[in-house]
């Protein structure tokens, strides 16, 4: 009871980065948006890629309850399922992930219901412009 709606941006400059770890964040965003789903019997789950300045993003927006405290998400042991479900590592595992990287990962609730994660993670020719300026500033 689950509908995927995919809004691929095009011509995205490449990242650097473990993608064995990315794909974790990927999939793990998007497994906590179909759990979701499931709580209230299906729902729409749309995925997102796009430009930003100096970026690009990777955007999962679900139709489910929305997070309880969007804030705390990422806190380790933070969890809202039931005992068994899951201990709350998964999503603070996505975090450090995402700041290894010189990203960023957020939650907020939609307007319309649901929740929705953003994870933004700097474009090669970026890193690679950031550590030139910061190699020229150490001189």
């Amino acid at each position: 009871n689950v509908e995927l709606q995919l809004e691929l941006g095009t011509s995205l400059s490449p990242v650097t980065g473990d993608s064995n770890q990315l794909l974790q964040v990927c999939l793990h965003v998007v497994t906590n948006a179909l759990q979701a789903l499931d709580e209230v019997g299906g729902g729409t789950v749309k995925v997102s890629t796009f430009a930003i300045d100096g970026g690009v993003a990777f955007e999962v927006a679900d139709s489910g309850p929305g997070a309880l405290e969007p804030e705390r998400v990422f806190d380790p042991f933070y969890t809202t399922r039931s005992v068994g479900q899951g201990v709350g590592l998964g999503l603070s595992a996505c975090y450090g992930i995402v700041q290894e990287h010189k990203g960023r990962i957020t939650c907020r609730n939609r307007a319309e219901g649901g929740a929705c994660f953003r994870v933004e993670l700097p474009t090669t020719k970026q890193m690679r412009n950031d550590t030139a300026m910061a190699s020229a500033a150490s001189r």
